[in-house]
């Protein structure tokens, strides 16, 4: 009774930090405009280690928030990933040059920050510390700068708030080399595993992954009378055993599967299980990330993972259908359809 108590409670608390956040907004931006205050802002990307989907939803977090409070918002490059066992580069170097890829195509390209008097660094914004700065710059009337690592509890209160940010955000196309193939489908499946067996991350609360049969029956209901469907996933057909980088083994540890510097990655043949459950699917595994992301971006409809990879391309896929899976802890845009 006393765990399943303490659950609701802190539902209760989290469902009412986010109603003072969405509430306290709009306040915030209107103090920062009526003062004439001059704060800009930009993500601690030296700091982070994390996979692409994260950090460039890091990014478009803060680009959003920064709009929403009518302040500047300064991009930085992303500096490193995560790399994963069936990614199309095993070494840092050849990460350097895909990530310079990816922050030409994102427009992460380092910027000259603004001029400012005063630097505040800081982990999680929250609206209490989001209050304080506020406060603070009107008080010494400093131009100050916002250095921050995430900022999700402020634009999760109101994730409408990425429309307007990103509604004239354009990649650059013209960075987007002919290596890396885009693939039209009318179905975009997003399978997200990780090591798979429904393994729950270090600092979460519920597993990643989602089953099959999640897919398959949303599939059921969806019109697939010869439409084109394919799956991108992370899942090997058989399991794998990866050896990280020494330079990126303390990314994994915790991870569910890990065990003397190598990690065990679960096999799922995916084609098998769908086939079986009457659908002709082409599976795309590992390979070029900006493949996976710039295909999800294009599809007719896209069904989400609970994964910033998908999260990122729904919010640039600006007519597709987005199906949400549940238990996300991102919340959707308006115009997504929430999958229960």
């Amino acid at each position: 009774m006393l765990p399943h108590l303490n659950s609701i409670l802190k539902k209760f608390k989290s469902y009412v930090i986010r109603t003072l956040t969405r509430s306290l907004l709009p306040f915030c931006r209107f103090f920062i405009v009526k003062n004439g205050l001059k704060i800009s802002i930009s993500l601690d990307s030296e700091k982070l280690e994390d996979g692409l989907g994260a950090q460039i939803q890091r990014q478009f977090s803060l680009k959003a928030l920064a709009h929403y409070l009518r302040i500047d918002f300064s991009p930085t490059p992303i500096k490193q990933i995560a790399i994963h066992p069936l990614d199309n580069f095993t070494d840092i170097s050849l990460m350097q040059n895909f990530l310079n890829e990816v922050n030409e195509i994102f427009r992460l390209k380092a910027q000259s920050e603004s001029d400012y008097d005063s630097l505040v660094i800081v982990g999680k914004l929250t609206i209490w510390k989001l209050l304080k700065i506020v406060v603070r710059v009107r008080k010494t009337k400093t131009n100050t700068h916002l250095r921050v690592l995430e900022a999700y509890s402020l634009v999760d209160a109101n994730p409408q708030i990425y429309v307007d940010s990103l509604r004239d955000f354009h990649l650059k196309a013209e960075s987007i080399s002919n290596s890396h193939q885009v693939f039209k489908s009318d179905i975009c499946i997003h399978y997200r595993q990780g090591a798979g067996g429904n393994a729950v991350y270090p600092g979460q609360k519920i597993s990643r992954e989602l089953n099959p049969q999640y897919f398959i029956d949303l599939l059921q209901r969806l019109d697939t009378d010869g439409k084109r469907i394919i799956v991108f996933t992370d899942a090997p057909v058989q399991n794998v055993n990866f050896k990280p980088e020494v330079t990126q083994e303390h990314l994994w540890l915790g991870t569910p599967g890990y065990e003397n510097g190598t990690v065990r990655i679960q096999g799922l043949d995916l084609k098998n299980i769908f086939a079986i459950a009457g659908f002709d699917v082409r599976v795309v595994i590992g390979g070029d990330l900006l493949t996976t992301i710039l295909s999800f971006i294009e599809s007719k409809s896209l069904l989400m993972s609970r994964s910033s990879l998908s999260y990122v391309a729904a919010l640039l896929n600006k007519d597709g259908d987005i199906y949400y899976p549940p238990n996300f802890w991102h919340p959707p845009l308006n115009r997504w359809i929430r999958v229960k």
